[in-house]
């Protein structure tokens, strides 16, 4: 069996959702509220606590209290890198992350993470995964689209299944498997 390596990290929920529910992407809020783009993914990781001015401009963006967005993570924020799971995901995990039947899966965010993790690979690569994992295409299917043998599809897919495993961005996926 295939394993992927995967790697979960804790976010800022509140934080994340009112950028995602306003439908803004993260650099175009941290433009908004003029705070570095970095800085926001920071503060969404847990990986740096705002300071009260940036607190206070993202609130008074957000509309959300600092109590809502910021203070009650105070824990997690002091933890860091403790908010890391590591764990290996097989090929059928993986397959069921990526699709597409699951609405929770439609959302913007992941279709956003999947893409940055696609990319990655080479684009003959990133489009069998594409094909066979969410478009859930057969092999002789894609064969016939890309014009290549069965055994060189397999082999690129197997390739990209290992490249996936050693990237660290295919960490961006394992937040959709937990939800």
């Amino acid at each position: 069996m295939t394993f992927i390596r995967a790697e979960l990290r804790f976010k800022n929920a509140n934080l994340y959702n009112a950028i995602v529910s306003m439908g803004l992407t993260m650099k175009k809020f941290s433009e908004l509220v003029d705070v570095n783009y970095t800085t926001i993914c920071q503060y969404i990781n847990f990986s740096a606590y705002p300071g009260e001015e940036n607190m206070t401009k993202i609130c008074d963006f957000v509309g959300e209290s600092k109590q809502e967005m910021f203070l009650k993570y105070h824990k997690q924020y002091q933890a860091k890198a403790r908010n890391v799971i590591n764990w290996d995901i097989s090929e059928p995990q993986f397959k069921r992350l990526t699709d597409t039947s699951n609405t929770k899966l439609l959302s913007e965010s992941f279709r956003t993470d999947l893409d940055r993790v696609l990319s990655t690979l080479y684009p003959k690569e990133a489009k069998i995964i594409r094909m066979y994992y969410i478009e859930e295409k057969e092999t002789e299917l894609i064969c016939k689209e890309l014009m290549l043998t069965k055994t060189r599809v397999n082999q690129l897919r197997n390739r990209a299944l290992t490249r996936l495993r050693k990237t660290k961005g295919s960490s961006l996926l394992l937040d959709y498997l937990k939800q």
